[in-house]
């Protein structure tokens, strides 16, 4: 069984801004556990642990998946507090809204249902060590969104979206390119 789920790369190379505000921030932050630039990535849908079977049914869906998404803009940094994320923003837009609705569809049908909370497109830049630095985390917080509320923005060009492996590792997840999908209108 591998640990799959769906996204968009986000090279880090074509958002210089969120690359400069990412080393900046690690280095005010390094007790922090942060993303590799490397697996930036925006999720469309996290599946879990899956079948062989599974893989294959998804690998055929995804196929099938259509869309006009041409960019993504990347608009300043949140977080998710109970999470313990540190996030870059990434505007909703119709296109991407369609996109991310068409691959739960047609997971559907490989036995995988849709996340009952809202979608919310971000790119994970860095999580809290554990629940037990919690005032660590509210001081990191309370010094570092007021400073970055709209910047790092960027925009970056979509061609494809991509199937994932998610390699848990002690360092944190190591994100493998199982399938790319190229977006057809």
């Amino acid at each position: 069984m591998k640990r799959l789920f769906t996204g968009i790369a986000i090279p880090a190379a074509e958002v210089p801004e969120l690359l400069e505000c990412s080393e900046a921030l690690a280095a005010q932050h390094g007790q922090l556990r942060w993303s590799e630039r490397n697996g930036w990535h925006v999720t469309l849908q996290f599946y879990g642990m899956v079948t062989t079977a599974q893989e294959a049914c998804l690998r055929q869906a995804l196929a099938q998946v259509r869309g006009s998404l041409s960019s993504l803009q990347i608009r300043g940094i949140g977080f998710f507090e109970r999470a313990g994320v540190l996030l870059a923003e990434v505007q909703p837009n119709a296109d991407l809204d369609a996109l991310q609705r068409a691959v739960v569809k047609v997971s559907r049908a490989c036995g995988f249902l849709p996340e009952e909370r809202p979608y919310h497109p971000h790119v994970t830049l860095a999580r809290r060590r554990s629940r037990r630095d919690q005032a660590e985390w509210q001081e990191i917080l309370s010094r570092t969104l007021p400073h970055f509320q709209e910047h790092p923005s960027g925009s970056v060009k979509v061609s494809e979206f991509v199937l994932y492996e998610s390699v848990p590792g002690p360092a944190g997840s190591r994100y493998e390119v199982m399938e790319r999908f190229l977006l057809r209108g």
